[in-house]
């Protein structure tokens, strides 16, 4: 809880200080607020699943997801039908030879 009482999310280290003897005399604690981490980690989610839920609804249309190299890793089901692959098989292969067969 911060000092003015509003709640926040935190991640807490709390080690033992030892004399050199090792005998314990206190401990360290270091608190950091992870609030603002945490709304990002909650709006990214959020607009995750708002482009999932945007692309299962799009039936007409051929949608990819390609690698930086340009390999297919993933397509929408209707991209099957319209590009004649078949979903049960795996096409990782270049996004432009499925474009442009042979």
């Amino acid at each position: 809880m911060r000092r003015d009482g509003s709640r926040f999310w935190a991640h807490v280290v709390i080690d033992p200080i030892r004399d050199p003897s090792g005998r314990l005399t206190g401990y360290a604690k270091v608190t950091r607020d992870l609030t603002e981490r945490k709304m990002a980690e909650d709006t990214l989610r959020q607009s995750q699943e708002q482009f999932r839920i945007l692309v299962q609804g799009v039936t007409d249309y051929a949608i990819y997801m390609l690698s930086p190299e340009g390999i297919i890793t993933n397509w929408k089901p209707g991209c099957a039908a319209h590009q004649g692959l078949c979903a049960c098989r795996d096409h990782r292969q270049a996004f432009l030879a499925v474009l442009h067969p042979g």
